[in-house]
């Protein structure tokens, strides 16, 4: 098959998904309007043309399902989110790779009092080629996010950002490395401006891989990053708004390094984030 043909076989099945693709939604609200339930379907018809992310790969054509649910609550201070859903996905040729995979989100919020903040938590099922190990991978992954702000006076407040995450692959491939990620970080912000807050902060994180086959003589890495950071936020120029930060980061890896690959940026990015 020639690059002309494929080009055009595969904006074919990109027009034929998209009218192919229907979606339903449906809304449910009750007392007087604090609860409301959502509820949604969508079908599609895609194509991947390197499923297995290597040189060698070819496409294949899938249809995929998803059902969803999403129940929210806003009453006095506290507020209330969750979101479950299901995607079903069928292959053509690689039907071994066919995978339903679950998925669910929960967030609680507060948004008013002297203490604001929100805690959410998620778990789903991911499905997808991975280009590091060049080949179609599927995974369990779990996070939990808490966000916190407190005001120290009319010009400071404090903020906390506290993050856990986990992924663990559904087969032991030594190729893949199960990760986890800890990190906290608080800053300290000055309002400078109606528009502009200038912010000073620090931010500690931990990482850890391991080989999915829990191997003892192929470790993994571990990791740790520190960080200092100021910056500014708001409206920095008269038509920019947008975050800052400059700082001083430094990054230790410890424990045996025998491993196929480094660890993933994922895992502790080199670079201080919000």
């Amino acid at each position: 098959m020639t690059f002309a043909l494929k080009i055009r076989t595969a904006l074919t099945v990109i027009t034929a998904s998209a009218l192919l693709a229907p979606r339903a939604a449906g809304l449910i609200e009750m007392h007087e309007g604090r609860d409301k339930i959502t509820v949604n379907a969508d079908y599609g018809i895609y194509y991947d043309s390197n499923l297995f992310a290597n040189a060698d790969s070819k496409g294949d054509t899938n249809q995929s399902l998803t059902v969803g649910a999403n129940y929210t609550r806003r009453a006095g201070m506290l507020g209330f989110s969750c979101t479950a859903s299901v995607t079903s996905t069928r292959f053509q040729k690689n039907s071994k790779e066919d995978f339903t995979n679950p998925s669910l989100t929960a967030e609680l919020t507060k948004n008013d009092g002297r203490l604001t903040g929100a805690l959410a938590l998620t778990a789903q099922r991911l499905s997808r080629s991975d280009d590091a190990a060049n080949m179609f991978a599927h995974s369990w992954n779990y996070s939990g996010l808490m966000g916190l702000r407190y005001p120290v006076n009319d010009r400071y407040y404090l903020t906390s950002s506290t993050q856990v995450s986990l992924r663990d692959y559904a087969r032991d491939t030594p190729s893949l490395f199960n990760l986890r990620s800890y990190s906290e970080g608080v800053d300290l912000y000055y309002i400078y401006t109606s528009k502009l807050d200038l912010l000073g902060g620090a931010r500690i994180r931990f990482g850890e891989a391991r080989t999915s086959t829990n191997t003892p003589d192929l470790p993994g890495n571990n990791t740790r990053d520190f960080a200092l950071t100021v910056g500014a936020t708001g409206a920095l120029l008269p038509k920019l708004t947008t975050t800052m930060r400059v700082g001083y980061q430094s990054r230790d890896e410890f424990g045996r390094r025998r491993s196929l690959r480094p660890v993933d940026d994922r895992v502790c990015p080199r670079v201080a984030d919000e």
